[in-house]
């Protein structure tokens, strides 16, 4: 399917557009709508998700509305597999990760 020397090149065009991207970006890492954006996209973080599948079942069983509570179950399920299954593609894959950007301040 896919040999190596091919696999390899797509990675490094994969790693330098990232660092690409990091550095086109990088200015705009503290203005408000990045800010704004980092905190929604931290609702699918994996605490705050299970915490908000946690309380769609909590709520669906105080309200005795079981749609809510099969939904929340749902959500719990789909993100403990979701989970197992990215924990076993990254235990069979090797990669190596850049350093990450140094954050400067500037002076005010």
């Amino acid at each position: 399917m896919f040999n190596t020397k091919t696999l390899r090149k797509a990675g490094n065009r994969l790693t330098r557009a990232e660092a690409a991207a990091g550095q086109a970006f990088g200015p705009y890492r503290e203005t408000p709508l990045v800010k704004l954006l980092s905190g929604i996209g931290k609702v699918g973080d994996q605490p705050e998700l299970r915490g908000l599948s946690a309380v769609a079942v909590a709520v669906g069983l105080l309200t005795s509305n079981r749609r809510l509570v099969r939904a929340g179950v749902r959500m719990i399920l789909a993100h403990e597999l979701a989970t197992l299954a990215k924990d076993i593609v990254k235990r069979r894959i090797d990669r190596t990760r850049r350093e990450a950007p140094r954050r400067t301040r500037s002076a005010s």
